[in-house]
């Protein structure tokens, strides 16, 4: 596991994280995370750069903002 390898989490921390990760609902494909930090997607090295906060930042709001919209009949294009 990449934070064990890394030193960034000890084997405590990491069954705390996994216990909270299973009671949360949470599914490996069903629920959205980033795809910076997803555990498949990122491929055990998750992204915690600028960049990757952008694309997130980028998914999020035009997201929501298209929702809003198309309630609202209002067209808009997004960046990508």
């Amino acid at each position: 596991m990449y934070t064990l390898q890394q030193g960034i989490l000890n084997e405590e921390d990491i069954a705390f994280t996994e216990r909270v990760h299973d009671k949360s609902g949470l599914g490996r494909y069903a629920t959205y995370l980033p795809r910076a930090i997803h555990p498949v997607l990122a491929e055990g090295k998750p992204r915690t750069d600028l960049d990757a906060a952008m694309v997130e930042c980028q998914t999020v709001m035009c997201g929501a903002l298209d929702g809003l919209l198309k309630k609202t009949g209002t067209y808009m294009v997004c960046w990508t």
